[in-house]
């Protein structure tokens, strides 16, 4: 591995690849959003395999914001690349960003080439089989970034506020953003395999779909409020996610006399709830234990608010 003070030929190749792939995907999304008939709109918004959790069209819309922001994080390591600070190149004085993180990101993107493609061909299992792919290589994703990043936030914090800011921003809130809706979307793709290939009810296929999502949502709202804290604190586009694609779902479907629809509000109203408690929590422990003081100066803090 190269020194500090130099650049790291595998971190500069694996961006390269993550460019040429996101690049790629891009095209890929030009082609088969062209090849989407008048009826069926769009492969992001297909008409043709309905369900009574579909999101209203609009939702789909999110997916600008997704890749906007991916090309941004995108932006902002390259010219990490090019920056240095007085221990050498920015993206290795501290390096957040692992080979974990450079190497699963690029599979992500290859795989939702596949899921344009599969969606397109009208191939629903193969298409859930992508959705789940996706979802679980951007877990993998925000796992590989949280760990250093909570080893580095008080360097960062010190010497390099701008690049924490950024992380926090750009990677941190941009990925979770993505990771997110590709959650909602493995469910949707569940729900349309349960009716159309396994003959399941439309009420009982989106009740399952939908009890799955309340029961990430809460174990998720649990854990990043407690012990995963000082890892996702700064993490906040989750819920707000989750909360435009049930606001679409109810727009598109919602029936007084719809059970499914009934949870469905239900769990808005609760991950309206969760958003809240996770902003005034954050703003709260910002000023009573910040992420971004060494452990001696935690310790002075806190002296200084008892007294």
């Amino acid at each position: 591995m190269a020194a500090k003070n130099k650049h790291d030929p595998i971190f500069i190749s694996l961006t390269v690849v993550i460019v040429i792939v996101y690049i790629l995907t891009m095209i890929a999304n030009a082609v088969t959003q062209a090849g989407g008939s008048v009826e069926d709109g769009s492969v992001a918004e297909n008409r043709t395999y309905l369900t009574e959790i579909n999101p209203a069209p609009w939702a789909f819309a999110i997916w600008g914001p997704i890749y906007l922001w991916q090309a941004s994080w995108i932006v902002y390591v390259i010219v990490c690349i090019f920056k240095r600070n007085e221990n050498g190149p920015v993206y290795r004085n501290p390096q957040v960003l692992n080979y974990v993180f450079l190497s699963v990101y690029p599979l992500n993107l290859a795989i939702s080439i596949g899921w344009l493609f599969a969606f397109a061909a009208d191939a629903q299992i193969w298409s859930l089989v992508c959705l789940i792919g996706l979802q679980v290589t951007l877990y993998i994703v925000m796992i590989s970034y949280y760990i250093p990043m909570k080893k580095y936030t008080v360097e960062l914090a010190k010497r390099q506020r701008w690049n924490l800011l950024c992380l926090r921003i750009l990677v941190q809130n941009g990925v979770a953003l993505y990771a997110s809706w590709c959650t909602v979307a493995s469910l949707l793709g569940l729900t349309i395999v349960l009716v159309y290939e396994s003959g399941w009810t439309q009420t009982a296929a989106c009740c399952v779909s939908l009890s799955i999502l309340s029961l990430e949502l809460i174990l998720y709202f649990i854990v990043d409020i407690t012990v995963f804290d000082s890892y996702t604190r700064y993490t906040f586009s989750t819920y707000p996610t989750v909360m435009w694609a049930l606001i679409a779902i109810l727009v598109e479907n919602y029936a007084a006399d719809r059970q499914h629809m009934i949870f469905a509000l239900c769990l808005l109203c609760v991950s309206t709830v969760m958003c809240a408690i996770k902003v005034v929590v954050a703003v709260r422990r910002r000023q009573v234990s910040p992420l971004d003081l060494a452990p001696a100066d935690q310790v002075k803090l806190t002296s200084v608010q008892k007294a």
